[in-house]
């Protein structure tokens, strides 16, 4: 499933994005007027959690990557 997660710079209606202190906290979030891509943050272990299409928290990796590279003279 494909959803529109913004416009330019409106968002999506019912994106919503949360932070729990503890993983298990994620369990508390009503997810039934959520738009596919919430996320949620756990302070705890740092890790991001997004919405599937099926309401389901699925975790993701949310970093960038940045660093350097292995490839000579590429940074």
């Amino acid at each position: 499933m494909v959803s529109l997660g913004a416009n330019g710079n409106i968002k999506t209606y019912g994106m919503k994005h949360f932070i729990c202190d503890v993983t298990a906290d994620i369990s508390d979030i009503e997810t039934t007027d959520l738009a596919v891509g919430s996320t949620v943050f756990v302070i705890a272990t740092s890790a991001h959690y997004m919405l599937n299409s099926s309401k389901q928290w699925i975790k993701v990796n949310l970093n960038s990557g940045g660093g350097g590279s292995d490839t000579p003279g590429i940074e």
